[in-house]
Formats: structure tokens, sequence, C-alpha cells
């Protein structure tokens, strides 16, 4: 019988790329909403506490931090089933030292993926464009695709960010979410208004109820 193809990565490798995908996307989503509220100006004397209370009120408000919590909890899980394995034989202090060990490990993975944010030097590996018209897609992912231009828009580079969304709809073209994101995409960061119609129409001839 054929082999089954090796994996380009690895399970932990894999559950460590997605922690810090989550925290890049967390720290996206609070950049968005802190910019929402305040705008471009800076804080003054005291003004910082009571910005940080309006922002958490306003993330739980409006159900971003539900949102955050339950796929950074997913991203978690899944780095503890690959690095940190609990056997019926661990005593309370051996356990207590494998919690250590874990809060240690993300609180540093954490601090890389800011530093490296802070830098503009940390991206994510942008991959081989995956085949064409592929529905399983086992060795790429559309939330990769959408991570990716997620990133490349949050740090300004609209044009990758741009290319990114045009890969996803080209390597699943019945995908609605897709069409649409390109669409808002190109009216929010590029002005393209023909591309944005042209996109978002795909979106509608896919689903004409469809809202966002």
């Amino acid at each position: 019988p054929q082999r089954p193809p090796r994996p380009l990565v690895s399970a932990l490798e894999a559950a460590q790329g997605g922690f810090r995908g989550e925290v890049k996307q967390a720290v996206a989503t609070l950049a968005d909403e802190y910019l929402l509220l305040f705008g471009q100006t800076k804080p003054a004397g005291g003004d910082s506490d009571a910005r940080r209370k309006k922002l958490v009120f306003e993330l739980n408000r409006n159900g971003q931090y539900f949102n955050l919590k339950e796929k950074l909890k997913g991203a978690v899980a899944a780095l503890v089933k690959e690095r940190y394995v609990k056997t019926p034989a661990m005593g309370e202090r051996e356990l207590q030292e494998l919690h250590n060990q874990l809060y240690v490990f993300l609180v540093d993975e954490m601090h890389a993926v800011l530093k490296g944010l802070q830098k503009g030097t940390d991206h994510l590996t942008e991959p081989a464009a995956p085949p064409v018209g592929d529905s399983s897609l086992a060795a790429f992912s559309l939330d990769k695709l959408k991570l990716l231009a997620d990133e490349y828009e949050v740090n300004d580079d609209l044009v990758r960010a741009l290319k990114y969304h045009r890969q996803r709809v080209v390597v699943a073209p019945h995908d609605l979410e897709g069409w649409y994101n390109l669409g808002t995409f190109c009216m929010r960061a590029t002005g393209q208004r023909a591309a944005a119609e042209e996109a978002l129409r795909e979106a509608l001839l896919l689903d004409p109820s469809h809202h966002p």
C-alpha cells in the first residue's frame, strides 16, 4: 500500500506555531479595539489606567474577550497535548512542576512574539503555494492564509496582505468568507473599488442571503 505523505512539520511545531499565531491575532485585535476607542492620541497624566479599564469593559461588552480567550485556550490545549504529557504515576509535586514549566514556556513564547512584532522581524514563514483545487488542503490551511493576510496588514505590508487574500480565493474559489474578506480588504486598505465590488459580487453569488 502507498505510504501517506510525511507531514511538513511535526505536531509539536504545528502546535507551537498555532499558539504564536493566536498571540499575534490577539495583539492585532487588541490594537484595533484600542484605535477604535482612542485613535492615535497618547494618554495624558493618569489617563492610562482609565483607558485600560475602558478597553477591558469594551472587550467584555462586544464579546472579543471571550473569543480571544477561547482561541488561546484551544491553542494552549494543543500545545500541552504535544509537549507536556501528564501520566497517572505523577504525584502532586511532579504535577506542580509540570504546571510551572508550562507557565514559563507560554510566557516565554508570548514575549518572543511581542518582541518580534516590536522589532518588525516576527512573521509567519511564508508557505509555498498550495495546489489549486486541492479541496482537502492537507498540506495547507486556509486559516493560515487568512492569518498571513491579517498579519501583513497589521504591519502595513498591504502588497503581501493582498497577495494572500487573493491566494485564498484561488485555492478555494467556493469559500464565501474568502471572497468577502478580499472585498472588504480592497475597500478598506487599498482603495481598489472595482476589485472590491467584484469580490463582494462573487460572495453574493455564492450566498445571496449573506450578511457580514
